[in-house]
Order: structure tokens, then C-alpha cells, then sequence
């Protein structure tokens, strides 16, 4: 074999081991972090509204509506592909093009004050995100997404790592600022928070992780 052919190789070789996914699932296949690889990821962004004009069921509500209209376009543009257009319910499907990458959620749970989309196989992401909107003791509104995910494959570990985070924050803050101009109320505070560990095999997904100390009640 000439050392040539193995010099191009090589790196083909430790592209597609980059590129491999932790399992081979059908497209369709909703996600969870067993599907993923690495450490689980969970992400807090928040926004505390005054003021609001809407109730907490009225804002989840009229974000999951017009979910793909809510996402900014430049950085995820987002299509409805299943359910009904301008009527958010469990089971309805969205396609997303993400810097070049395609990638599919599904809305998986719904309550009056939270929203869950859970990722399907060829998202970056093994698990779910979930908007809501809690009344706080101090009369304030939060607007929170929260996510808990592993990358789907090394390559998007690395991606993440290299600043596919930055552009998440940077995704659903301008989210939350458009939920807030949903809301009518106006902005007295935002943050966020991310905390990684170790996956632990059996661990239930859909368990909510107590939110970190920085979050306090407004």
C-alpha cells in the first residue's frame, strides 16, 4: 500500500470515527441522553418579566403556537412539518436548518406553563429543551429554557466545544426576548447557567434537575 493512499487515509478514517454516531437509530427515533455520548449538558437561560399583560398559560401558549416564527431565522431557520400551522400540541414535528445542519424536535409534553421538545436522531443533540413561564414570589414572570442533552456524535461534542454554545446562548436569548415582547411586560433581570456530568446508564430522562443556586426566586 503506497504511503500516500494511507496519508489520505487516515484522516478519512478519524473523520467518519468523529462523525459516528453513539447509536444507529431510524431517523424518526426520538432522543434521550442514553442515545448521546460524553457528559449530559444542562442549560439554564432565564429572563424575569414585570409587568407582564399575559398570564404564564397565555405566553407558553402563544410561544409554542408561533414556535417557528419565534426562533431567529439567521441563526436556526425553522419549518413546521407536522401539526397544524399556528396550533402548537404533543406530536407536532419541526425541521431545522442550523448553520448548514439539519436536525428535526418534536414536541413531546405539554402543560399550561411549559413546553418540551425532545430531539430526533440526526439533531447534534441527544435529549430535549423546554420553555415555560413561572409566576415568582416577587410578582415577577420567568421565562426560562431549560435543555439537558448529550452530543450526538464526537464531532458535535467538539463543535460545541469550539463555539456551537455560544451560538445556542446567543438562539434562545433572542427567544426569550421575543417571548418577553409576547409577554407586554417589560425585562428586570436574565441570566444563564450550564453545568456538565457524568451520564449515569438508566438514569430517567424526563427528571428535572433542581435549578442551580445563581437562579434563586426573583
Amino acid at each position: 500500500m503506497r504511503p500516500s493512499f494511507l496519508a489520505a487515509l487516515l484522516p478519512l478514517t478519524g473523520l467518519l470515527w468523529l462523525a459516528s454516531p453513539a447509536r444507529r437509530l431510524p431517523p424518526d427515533t426520538l432522543t434521550s441522553e442514553a442515545d448521546g455520548l460524553g457528559p449530559v449538558t444542562e442549560r439554564w437561560y432565564w429572563l424575569d418579566v414585570s409587568g407582564a399583560a399575559r398570564s404564564p398559560e397565555d405566553v407558553v401558549k402563544a410561544v409554542l403556537d408561533d414556535f417557528p416564527r419565534i426562533m431567529p431565522p439567521v441563526i436556526s431557520w425553522t419549518r413546521k412539518v407536522r401539526g397544524t400551522p399556528g396550533w402548537g400540541s404533543v406530536g407536532d414535528r419541526y425541521f431545522f436548518l442550523l448553520i448548514a445542519r439539519r436536525a428535526w424536535v418534536q414536541t413531546d409534553l405539554l402543560t399550561p406553563r411549559m413546553f418540551r421538545n425532545r430531539t430526533l436522531r440526526h439533531h447534534a443533540e441527544s435529549g430535549w429543551v423546554a420553555f415555560s413561564a413561572q409566576p415568582q414570589d416577587s410578582g415577577v414572570l420567568r421565562l426560562m429554557v431549560h435543555s439537558r442533552v448529550r452530543a450526538s456524535t464526537r464531532l458535535d461534542r467538539l463543535t460545541y466545544l469550539l463555539g456551537m454554545r455560544e451560538v445556542q446562548r446567543l438562539t434562545w436569548e433572542l427567544v426569550l426576548r421575543r417571548a418577553l415582547v409576547l409577554s407586554g411586560g417589560q425585562q428586570v433581570d436574565h441570566g444563564h447557567h450550564t453545568v456538565e456530568y457524568a451520564y449515569t446508564p438508566g438514569e430517567v430522562s424526563d427528571t428535572q434537575t433542581a435549578r442551580p443556586a445563581i437562579m434563586s426566586p426573583a
